[in-house]
């Protein structure tokens, strides 16, 4: 029988979704993530590449987007 009140603490909600980050990133480490999540198709060579990346997959991405971003003059600064 599940568990009727299950209870989930701070330090397990904080420790649940770490934010995965690259040494020499351009996204300062205490800079917020939107609540939404963006997804895209990608080709096929590409996504199953990416999807190898493992853990870094997502922080590679952010990476990746933010770089083109502040290149592209899409914004500033990334705060």
């Amino acid at each position: 029988m599940p568990n009727p009140r299950p209870t989930q603490s701070h330090a397990f909600k904080q420790k649940q979704f770490q934010r995965a980050a690259l040494d020499d990133s351009c996204i300062p480490p205490d800079v917020p993530l939107a609540k939404r999540t963006i997804g895209i198709k990608l080709p096929v060579n590409l996504d199953a590449a990416v999807r190898n990346m493992g853990a870094q997959k997502g922080a590679w991405l952010r990476e990746v987007i933010a770089r083109a971003a502040l290149e592209q003059g899409i914004v500033n600064k990334i705060d």
